[in-house]
C-alpha cells in the first residue's frame, strides 16, 4: 500500500512540476483523494504550496508500526444477559437439547 501510495503521489508531483496542477486547494484535494484511498498517509510527510508540491515517507513512524504488527489486545467483560423482553424471565441454557 505504500508503494501504491508513493506512486500515486508521484503522479501528482509530475502534474505540479509540469505545471499542470496549480493551487494549493487543487493540489490537496488531489492528495486527499490519495490519501483517503489506501490509508496510510500518516507515512507520509506532505508539503503543499501553490506551485509546488513534495512528499517523504516517514521511515521512524513506518519501521515503529512494522514492530507491532501481529500485536493485538483483546478485551472482553462477561455481563449478566437482559431479560427477554417477550417473557420478562431470565433466559436459561441448557446442556440437554430441547425434545
Amino acid at each position: 500500500m505504500l508503494a501504491a501510495t508513493e506512486g500515486k503521489l508521484q503522479q501528482i508531483k509530475e502534474r505540479v512540476d509540469a505545471s499542470r496542477l496549480k493551487g494549493a486547494d487543487a493540489i490537496g484535494l488531489r492528495v486527499g483523494k490519495v490519501a483517503n484511498q489506501y490509508k496510510v498517509a500518516k507515512h507520509f510527510e506532505l508539503a503543499i504550496a501553490d506551485n509546488s508540491f513534495t512528499f517523504v515517507r516517514k521511515h521512524e513512524a513506518i519501521a515503529a508500526e512494522a514492530a507491532l504488527d501481529g500485536i493485538y489486545i483483546i478485551r472482553s467483560a462477561w455481563t449478566r444477559p437482559s431479560a427477554c423482553a417477550t417473557t420478562g424471565r431470565w433466559p436459561t441454557w441448557s446442556t440437554r437439547s430441547a425434545r
